[in-house]
């Protein structure tokens, strides 16, 4: 049997009606992500108090677990509800008592579902365990404390102290691992010492049992000069001055010198503990806290009858990258194993903030919660399988930072990732203080990444806005031409056509649009004010995004770089670009930067005075990034021979490009520019879609309702 759902109602930072927590899990491993204080730890601590825990360490319900609403008012119960399916014969015979049914699960209607309620009275919590269905003929029925014991989970904290968890003492882990073991009742245990002779001590410990052992232990200590003295001056010191008369009391150093086989049998394995060997120095609290682990799961081995349910938080505690991918593969290998040799299901609850671990997840597997609410990617309807197998294959740790965020900004590019937490600063939406992750995919399946987020109508995205920034990647005649393009380098018909239309225009007609676009490549725009076959293009290249939160952004014309300079920034992008082209020189280092700065204007002033069309400018000002153009072939400055003869380099250009544009704010704000100002200001030279962009994903949103409920 495992877990098919869990509700909880007015517990932390989970509401009641629609604001209640519902979260569909399945049978092996579950995978909470999202950023802190989304609701993660809550819903382990949600299944801690309901279960409990191996470990015997009790969570109890306390007056600050219950719901506090956006007023300021405190519930007064809360409710943590566990749904039982897939029971086996034997587990249905375990909790016979306890058993409800449900007709609309087919395969197999018994079930067990498992509430806690806690009430809030005059300061004291009240909370009561019981299982069933209020409308069921059986009623409700309160789980007595074997039941209980039978349910528990284990556990394993996050920065735990591996090596005291290790530790011998009541209850420690290698106790309980012992005892489970059959062969721990082997053995004598009875034996005299003085009645061994040395050649055939070692036939006596070959056959010896774990009593015996500590008997035998007992024998030695008495034996042992220092315990015998300490022995003899409590006793004789200490001891009989406080009696009377007939007490004759003694005491006796050992291991439990005086219980009954099976209390002795206890008190001997928790003084056996376990450590790694420290051979090449004392081991550090990642390798520990492997151990700790392996010891977890042999103990959940051990219990072949017992509902197998592991919670892990955060298992990336002191673990270096890769053994946190060993410690997923160990994990997901031991869910399949755990079926074939118990015929029972292990489940696996883990909460994590290591992008790391996300990547190699399975997608289906993972559950993000934000703000209270939860997105199961295996909900129904979300994603498609083919969407999951591409995401699987290309998701990696730098990509999995989509999982921990408030906002997504997925581009297409090393210099739209290093571009734009530059220019949201400029906007004055820092990508960092508002949590936002960008995500480079290359230019392949943005809209993959994106509808992760989509939600259903059962499950809808938790409040987090998602934007795909887009190039058009339609290319301005003008701009084609005079860059000799191969699209339409030597199609003089082209050229014709195209000088009709604009003479036309020039006299005030209408051009035949129609039979213009008809003549253009697929990837060209005429960039002809009332050329509606320019918007019939613009529009096709839009993709489709599902749900509010998610939405494409699309900068042109052309590519981001040719879109800034067109909209605002042809001289700054020229610098960045020369810059990019200056920076492999053997001549050039960061003392010579202010003369490759100064050499790039004056080429964008060259640029300026050569091209008065826009679209054919920022064409000119792109060309440094599509062909090795020889800036020096074009101006007199002495320093353009350090702008090597080579295409430059978008990422590096990008990188250039945003350190300028905060410089070029720091100076407006050196001349006390306000920051509406500084602010409006680049928005006037940014194109729009950019702003937007930012825009969508920096806003604060609040999550949709559920499926038939209403904000009311």
């Amino acid at each position: 049997m495992y877990i098919s759902e869990l509700v909880v109602e007015n517990f932390r930072c989970f509401g009641g009606e629609d604001k209640k927590l519902k979260l569909p899990l399945q049978v092996g491993l579950n995978t909470l992500v999202g950023e802190n204080d989304a609701g993660k730890t809550a819903i382990i601590d949600a299944l801690r108090i309901i279960f409990g825990t191996r470990d015997q360490e009790s969570l109890r319900p306390t007056t600050e677990d219950f719901h506090y609403s956006p007023e300021g008012i405190q519930a007064k119960e809360f409710s943590i509800e566990a749904l039982f399916i897939d029971l086996s014969l034997a587990e249905q015979g375990c909790f016979s008592d306890y058993l409800t049914y449900q007709p609309e699960i087919e395969h197999n209607p018994v079930v067990l579902k498992i509430t806690l309620n806690s009430a809030l009275r005059n300061g004291k919590v009240r909370t009561t365990i019981f299982a069933g269905l209020p409308t069921s003929a059986h009623g409700l029925k309160e789980l007595d404390a074997d039941v209980r014991d039978n349910l528990r989970a284990t556990y394993l904290r996050p920065l735990r102290d591996a090596e005291k968890e290790m530790d011998a003492g009541r209850n420690s882990r290698i106790s309980k691992i012992l005892r489970k073991q059959p062969e721990i009742n082997l053995g004598e245990n009875d034996i005299d010492l003085s009645s061994l002779s040395e050649d055939k001590f070692s036939e006596v410990i070959d056959k010896i049992g774990i009593v015996g052992i500590a008997r035998l232990v007992n024998q030695l200590l008495e034996r042992q000069p220092a315990i015998g003295a300490t022995t003899e001056t409590l006793n004789t010191n200490f001891l009989k001055p406080l009696q009377m008369t007939g007490d004759n009391l003694q005491a006796k150093l050992g291991i439990g010198p005086n219980v009954d086989e099976e209390a002795l049998k206890r008190q001997m394995l928790e003084k056996i503990g376990i450590s790694l060997d420290n051979i090449g120095g004392r081991r550090g609290l990642g390798s520990n806290n492997l151990l700790y682990i392996a010891c977890e799961m042999l103990l959940l081995a051990d219990s072949k009858d017992e509902p197998a349910l592991l919670i892990i938080e955060e298992p990336e505690a002191h673990l270096h990258p890769q053994r946190q991918l060993k410690l997923i593969q160990y994990l997901q290998s031991k869910v399949q194993k755990h079926k074939e040799d118990h015929s029972v299901h292990l489940q696996v609850i883990l909460s994590t903030h290591s992008p790391t671990l996300a990547s190699k997840l399975p997608i289906k597997s993972m559950t993000m919660v934000n703000k209270g609410r939860v997105l199961p990617f295996h909900a129904v309807g979300l994603l498609p399988e083919d969407d999951c197998t591409f995401l699987e294959r290309f998701i990696d740790a730098t990509k999995s930072n989509l999982f921990f965020c408030r906002g997504v900004m997925i581009v297409e590019g090393d210099a739209e990732n290093l571009l734009l937490p530059s220019i949201a600063k400029l906007l004055g939406k820092d990508f960092t203080e508002n949590g936002v992750s960008i995500v480079n995919v290359g230019h392949t399946g943005l809209s993959r990444y994106a509808n992760i987020f989509s939600g259903t109508e059962a499950y809808p995205n938790p409040g987090i806005n998602v934007a795909c920034l887009h190039d058009w990647d339609l290319i301005p005649f003008l701009a084609a031409r005079e860059l000799r393009l191969d699209s339409v380098k030597d199609k003089p018909q082209l050229d014709l056509q195209w000088d009709s239309a604009f003479q036309t225009i020039q006299g005030g007609g209408t051009p035949g649009f129609k039979e213009l676009d008809a003549a253009f490549p697929k990837n060209m725009i005429s960039n002809l004010e009332g050329n509606t076959f320019d918007a019939v293009k613009i529009e096709a290249a839009k993709r489709d995004y599902k749900g509010a939160f998610v939405k494409g952004f699309y900068s042109g014309p052309w590519t981001l770089e040719y879109s800034l300079a067109f909209h605002g920034l042809g001289e700054e992008i020229t610098v960045a670009a020369c810059l990019a082209k200056a920076e492999h020189s053997t001549l050039y280092d960061k003392s010579n930067q202010a003369k490759v700065v100064t050499a790039a204007k004056s080429y964008y002033e060259f640029l300026k005075g050569q091209y008065t069309d826009i679209s054919v400018l920022a064409g000119k000002v792109y060309e440094l990034f599509l062909s090795p153009v020889s800036v020096s072939d074009y101006i007199g400055d002495e320093n353009s021979s350090l702008i090597l003869k080579k295409k430059a380099s978008k990422a590096a250009a990008g990188q250039h490009l945003g350190v300028l544009l905060e410089d070029i704010d720091d100076k407006l704000m050196r001349n006390q520019g306000l920051e509406y100002d500084r602010i409006a200001y680049w928005k006037g030279v940014l194109p729009a879609a950019l702003v937007e962009a930012i825009n969508h994903v920096t806003t604060a949103v609040s999550p949709l309702p559920l499926e038939g409920n209403s904000n009311e």
